[in-house]
Order: C-alpha cells, then structure tokens, then sequence
C-alpha cells in the first residue's frame, strides 16, 4: 500500500521521531506492507500546500496519513489546505493516526471548532478513518464525524508498543525526569521550572534526567552542571531507546505528552508538569483525580515546591501497582482499538 504520509520528520524531538518512526509496524502487525514517502508541510523550505495536487496524490498514493502528532491544532491542520474546502475535494482516502488537539494554556481550541467550517472540523468530516490519542480529541472528533461515528477510534499512539521493553530493563533510578526549557509554552515558566529541578534534588532521589531533543540535551547538562543538581542526563534517539530510559526509573515527572506515553509503555506510574490541555487529558485515562498528578505550569511560580514535589513522588509510590495496573489497562485498550484502526483505514483503500 503507497502511503503519503504527512509529518515533522526535520522536527527536532523524539516524541515525532518515534511517532513518524511507528507508521510501518503498526500497519505490519496486521500483515500489511506499506511504501511510505514522507511530506512536510510545516519545516521543509520548499512546502506547498495541497491545493490543486488532488490528481498528482491519487497517482503516487493508496493512503493520505495524517500523524501521529498534535496535527489537530490549528498552526498545524491549517497548513495542509489554503481553501479548506480542499478537504472534500481529495480524491484519496484521509486517515488520522494517533492524533490529537493542542490547546496551550491561554490559547484553547474546542470552542473555535464549534464552526463546521473550520479546517480542522473540515478534515475530520473528510477522513475515512480517524484514530485519536485521548478522550479530549475524540469528543472534537465525534462532532465532526456526526453519525459515521463508526470511523472513529481512541488508539493513543501507534508508537507505544514500540516503546515497551521486553524483558523490562532493571531499575537503575528514582525518577525519570524531562523539563524542556525552549518548548513554547515552558519558556515562559523557565525560573519556576528551575525550582522545580531543585525541588527535586532537594529529595535525594536519584534521577535520570531524559532529554528529548538535541537542544533540551545541551541545556540540562549546562543547569545540571550549574546548579549542582547531579542527575543523570540522557538523551534517547529513538522509541526503544525511549522505553529502555525511562523504563529503568520507578517513577517519572514530565512534560511532554510523548513523555508520559513512554511511562506508559513501561508501567512506570508518573506526574506531569501541565503545560496543555492533553497534559490533564492524559492522566484523566490513567486516574480518576489527575489534578492530583498534575503541577500546572502557569501556577508553578506561586507553589510551595518544596511540599508540593515530595508530596506528588509520595503519591506516585504509594500507588505504584495501581497505577501501573491502569497503565497496563489502557494500553491493551490502545492496542485494540490501533487494530480496529488499521482495519478501518484496509476497509477504505
């Protein structure tokens, strides 16, 4: 099967690689051999909008494929057609894999796509599958689809099973930690996100701090270093490394989306740094209070840290086997719901 597959793939961050990285297993696990030609319409220089290119894609491609990612967000669904009318107008069949909505704090979304006009609310009536990575998207996604409700899925990302270590890796580590600085939101929070990695070291865990990007690298061994913080700085390249790293931590304390789905690969029980909706939306699947696991990071600034990060560690360890449990639940419902997903988009073609 001939894919285009549109994607990030010169986007700097292990979350897109491993997501980019998952398309050919996910649809091999179904027996399925795919031919895939990346195309990106958001960092490559010479991008063009789809516009007028119906003919050119039903010649070269089987498949339109849409993520895994945040390609539901508006900076990123309103690249692909300059009319959103284009949607309707695609001869090829459209799948969304594992995607999702991005709505920062101060920049929310639901309420924009109240519109059917809308691009996003366009593509997803256009789609003839449509997998979603949390419960969030898919109520975005049940409103667009309206009564063909049949081509939805909540599957999180096809890039979790690559994550999972078999057999698990030995505990080397306290806590996986992942504080990106230059992320768009957590820059603006970065003196209180520094407190937060002293408010840490200050609980003599040890902790491996995973970095998700070559920039995120160079500036957490630069704090470390500076701070005195002694962590343990890594930087995976790919979804098994991902897993092998944060896998070996009992617990975790991230940011990033991605992040909290390589715990969950490994049944490692973890808090988030909320920093986006989908933070909050994540937990929701895993606990039924998941402010409890959550350190919003617009109220960072105004927290008693030093109560606040022992506080949630302590929460993490004493509900280690339940959470894990959830984990492991929720991702045999991912896999599942992946496989119905494949089945859909095999159904289309």
């Amino acid at each position: 099967m001939r894919v285009l597959h549109l994607c990030r793939p010169a986007y700097d961050n292990l979350g897109e690689a491993a997501a980019i990285a998952s398309v050919e297993p996910m649809f091999a696990r179904q027996g399925v051999a795919i031919e895939r030609t990346a195309l990106d319409l958001w960092d490559a220089p010479d991008a063009r909008m789809l516009d007028g290119r119906g003919d050119e894609i039903a010649e070269r491609a089987d498949l339109v494929l849409i993520g895994p990612g945040g390609f539901l967000g508006p900076r990123l669904i309103d690249r692909v057609f300059a009319d959103p009318a284009g949607w309707s107008r695609l001869k090829t069949p459209i799948a969304f894999a594992g995607a999702g909505v991005v709505a920062s704090i101060g920049r929310p979304v639901w309420y924009a796509a109240l519109d059917q006009g809308a691009p996003v609310m366009r593509a997803l009536a256009a789609a003839a599958a449509v997998g979603v990575r949390e419960a969030g998207s898919w109520l975005l996604a049940a409103r667009a689809l309206g009564d063909r409700q049949d081509r939805l899925t909540l599957a999180g990302c096809p890039s979790i099973p690559t994550a999972r270590a078999e057999p698990a890796p030995a505990k080397t580590h306290d806590l996986a930690l992942e504080l990106p600085f230059t992320h768009e939101v957590c820059r603006n929070h970065v003196a209180a996100m520094l407190d937060l990695a002293r408010a840490v070291r200050a609980t003599g865990r040890s902790v491996r701090w995973v970095c998700h990007s070559q920039l995120d690298e160079e500036q957490a061994v630069g704090v470390n270093a500076r701070l005195g913080l002694g962590f343990d700085v890594i930087r995976p390249r790919d979804a098994a490394e991902a897993g092998l790293a944060y896998g070996a931590c009992r617990a975790g304390l991230v940011t990033r989306f991605h992040a909290g789905l390589f715990c969950l690969a490994g049944d490692v029980p973890f808090g988030m740094v909320g920093y986006d909706v989908k933070c909050w939306r994540l937990m929701a699947m895993l606990a039924d209070e998941p402010h409890a696991y959550v350190l919003p990071i617009d109220r960072l600034a105004a927290m008693d840290l030093g109560a606040e990060v022992p506080a949630l560690l302590e929460r993490l360890a004493r509900g280690a086997t339940s959470f894990a449990t959830a984990e492991a639940l929720l991702r045999g419902y991912f896999e599942r719901e992946t496989d119905r997903f494949v089945a859909r988009v095999l159904a289309a073609v």
